[in-house]
């Protein structure tokens, strides 16, 4: 019952939340998320990153989930980044999933949507919390 009332909860929220496993391919996107790569959920899940986006957007999101699954921490990163829908800033916590074992397979992303991005000049922030 807990399984299907988170994922009953992830459909109706308007953050963006997805998983993601090391051979970069998405296993799940919420409605949110896939609205914004202009895709049905049923669509994205088993796509590649590449298959999704490109260039410098790409790049971030390999590296940001590189990191997420060679630490196995908790990543938090604000950066705008390239979508379908347009350009967009966002605030993503990426938190690696660990099976019985230790290791990470798995990656979940929760990313909030900044109106009007940053307020101000200055790097993008990438903390580990």
């Amino acid at each position: 019952r807990t399984g299907r009332t988170s994922r009953s909860r992830a459909k109706s929220a308007r953050d963006f939340i997805f998983t993601g496993g090391r051979e970069g391919r998405v296993t799940y996107a919420n409605p949110a998320t896939a609205a914004a790569l202009k895709l049905r959920p049923e669509d994205v899940s088993g796509l590649p990153l590449d298959g999704l986006f490109k260039g410098a957007t790409l790049r971030q999101m390999k590296a940001s989930l590189g990191e997420a699954f060679r630490t196995g921490e908790v990543l938090v990163r604000v950066e705008e980044l390239e979508f379908p829908v347009g350009m967009l800033w966002l605030d993503t916590q990426l938190i690696p999933i660990r099976e019985a074992d230790g290791t990470v397979n798995s990656v979940l992303g929760v990313s909030r949507r900044i109106p009007g991005g940053l307020a101000g000049p200055g790097p993008d922030r990438k903390t580990r919390e």
